[in-house]
């Protein structure tokens, strides 16, 4: 235990302290007795008690404003910060109602997309479907123009068996009937001509609806994908 010895308005006071305190303890004693001497010249030598006192309570009063000024400080600080979290906050609230605001158009975008794609798959596989119906009608005309080849053929046959026999009323009927089945055949001809075209026409049309198909579905999923992740 260390001691000191500071002087206050002239006299003497033995103080003891922690090792390794005592030059703060001086520091301590010099200021007091400033203190005490400034009041004395202030008020005379009224008694070393009562300027003891005075001069406790000056500090008392400087360390009290002290305490308060940095609480005021300190409530200054906070309530700059509450401050500034509230801004911060109300700024958050505003970014995600104006991000919430572009994710809903986004998603009323590619709603709108979806069904749009949607309606041009429905409108390529009906497509599809005339497509094939056109084909029936093609494979129908070949039959027919078959069965007409083949009573061509027949008739013939009989032409040349009349011929043979030398019987010319037969021969002239089944000529002027070839000749009816011969006119058939040429408009049967051409419209299978027409018909292979179109049929032609409509496989390309058929191809480019598949891919087409193919890429609306592969849009369509992506988009309902991007949707339900949203």
């Amino acid at each position: 235990m260390g001691e000191v010895t500071i002087t206050v308005n002239g006299r003497p006071y033995r103080m003891a302290c922690e090792d390794g305190q005592e030059d703060h303890l001086i520091r301590l004693g010099d200021n007091l007795s400033e203190r005490v001497g400034e009041l004395a010249g202030q008020v005379g030598q009224v008694g070393d008690a009562q300027l003891l006192v005075m001069a406790a309570l000056i500090t008392a009063d400087e360390a009290l404003e002290a305490t308060e000024a940095g609480e005021a400080s300190g409530r200054a600080a906070l309530i700059e910060e509450r401050n500034a979290l509230a801004d911060e906050l109300d700024q958050l609230k505003q970014r995600a109602a104006t991000e919430a605001s572009a994710a809903q158009g986004e998603r009323d975008a590619l709603k709108t997309e979806r069904d749009a794609l949607q309606a041009k798959l429905d409108a390529a596989v009906a497509s599809g479907a005339a497509a094939a119906n056109a084909a029936k009608d093609v494979q129908a005309v070949i039959s027919e123009r078959d069965a007409l080849l083949d009573r061509l053929r027949e008739l013939e046959t009989r032409q040349m068996a009349h011929a043979a026999a030398d019987s010319s009323a037969a021969t002239e009927a089944a000529s002027r009937e070839r000749d009816a089945l011969q006119a058939q055949l040429q408009a049967l001809k051409a419209e299978h001509a027409a018909l292979q075209e179109a049929r032609a026409a409509q496989a390309a049309a058929e191809a480019s609806a598949a891919e087409a198909i193919d890429a609306l579905s592969g849009r369509v999923a992506e988009l309902t994908a991007t949707l339900e992740s949203h």
